[in-house]
């Protein structure tokens, strides 16, 4: 089962009333980190925060939903098989 952590990297400014406000998502297995990702995202004063909420939040979940089709990819029996095609076409 996954666990998720977000939490606040860093706020920058990086011209006047321009702020590039990045935060990271952690994913962990129960065991061991699968994702450790930041994420940024441009912020200019008065800007609607709601958005840029939402910006992030659909950047990470297609991280995490990305993470989850590999994970079903390499799981995957026709993947067992052409690994075991390939072995068994090597002569050394």
């Amino acid at each position: 089962m996954l666990s998720k952590t977000v939490s606040k990297v860093s706020v920058k400014l990086t011209q006047p009333k321009f702020y590039i406000i990045t935060f990271n998502l952690k994913v962990s297995d129960g065991v061991v980190n699968v994702i450790d990702e930041n994420f940024p995202v441009e912020y200019r004063t008065g800007e609607d925060v709601a958005s840029k909420v939402a910006e992030v939040v659909e950047k990470m979940q297609l991280r995490i939903d990305t993470y989850k089709t590999e994970v079903a990819l390499l799981a995957n029996a026709a993947l067992d098989n052409a690994v075991n095609t390939i072995s068994g076409g090597l002569t050394l």
